[in-house]
């Protein structure tokens, strides 16, 4: 069963308390909180009047849709279903990969502001992929997406945005990255050791710490999780491992 198959058939059937798409992050309150990027679309969701009156399970099964605006709602749907993990550890995915990259080539799959330099000084070698023209710079190894194939193969620690689930890429960069410790990181990641049997090694993600505020930040146009504000009264970034 494929990664995006698996995560919608483990999401129960729970009522949406509330849905709210912001300009950056869409929020889907069912039992949790759950999270997702707001991938930009040129379509707006179908039965946009009613998606908040559909349960988490036909929510989850927007994951499927290359209207990634309706991905973003389904993977939302599907991590407010998923419980607290018994074990876990506060801290930041990205900051544990930072740790081990000394000598190692590291893969940075999404662009990471205040990490990318950081990565450049301390690994071997260091790439970045991204779909985002604006800040692609070949001298630096920040490189397009498909340059995937040639530089994850022979990398030792791959990091993934877990936009990847949005925009279907995940299962490729799995298999690219079959030689290297696979890190999932970002708001939108599952909090799931099911992912643990696709070759991902450790998820950071977040769990929610005050419902209501999260719902006020995303309609007030949340682009930036991590502010001190966040951290402080909103989120708490952690990390579960195999």
């Amino acid at each position: 069963m494929k990664l995006i198959e698996k995560l919608i058939s483990i999401t129960p059937e729970k009522k949406v308390r509330e849905l709210v798409i912001g300009l950056g992050w869409t929020v889907v309150l069912s039992k949790y909180a759950g999270m997702a990027m707001t991938y930009k679309s040129n379509e707006e969701p179908r039965n946009i009047e009613s998606l908040h009156e559909i349960d988490t399970r036909k929510l989850a099964e927007l994951l499927k849709s290359w209207n990634f605006l309706e991905a973003s709602i389904g993977l939302a749907a599907i991590n407010s279903t998923i419980p607290p993990p018994k074990s876990y550890k506060v801290a930041n995915a990205l900051d544990l990969a930072f740790q081990e990259s000394k000598d190692k080539t590291v893969t940075m799959v999404g662009y990471f502001p205040g990490y990318v330099d950081k990565f450049m000084k301390k690994a071997r070698h260091f790439y970045v992929l991204e779909l985002n023209q604006n800040v692609l710079n070949t001298s630096k190894n920040i490189l397009f997406s498909f340059a995937a194939e040639e530089v994850i193969p022979k990398s030792d620690i791959v990091i993934l945005t877990a936009t990847t689930i949005i925009n279907k890429s995940i299962e490729r960069l799995l298999q690219l990255s079959k030689s290297a410790k696979v890190y999932l990181v970002g708001p939108s990641s599952p909090l799931t050791d099911v992912l643990f049997d696709y070759g991902i090694d450790v998820i950071g993600g977040v769990m929610v710490k005050d419902e209501e505020k999260l719902v006020r930040a995303i309609k007030n146009g949340l682009h930036f999780p991590f502010s001190d504000y966040m951290r402080r009264q909103v989120l708490e970034e952690v990390v579960i491992e195999n």
